[in-house]
């Protein structure tokens, strides 16, 4: 089961677990919506996924991820 929380209509995960399902979709809706990537361009694939220990508010995790149009 995997945990989610809502600000602005947009869903967000609430652990890494449900970064890892939402996957490349989540990632490109979020940065649409952020304005941190062009509508014409999109996340193909994570590549990677790791969990990392730090941060104070809760788990993260690193990505390395491919775009439909690397820059």
């Amino acid at each position: 089961m995997t945990r989610w929380a809502s600000a602005d209509g947009l869903l967000f995960p609430a652990e890494p677990d449900a970064l890892r399902v939402g996957g490349a979709d989540l990632l490109t809706t979020a940065m649409h919506r952020l304005g941190a990537l062009p509508s014409d361009n999109r996340i193909t694939t994570v590549t990677r996924f790791s969990e990392c220990g730090g941060g104070s508010t809760g788990r993260n995790a690193q990505l390395d991820v491919e775009y439909l149009q690397p820059e």
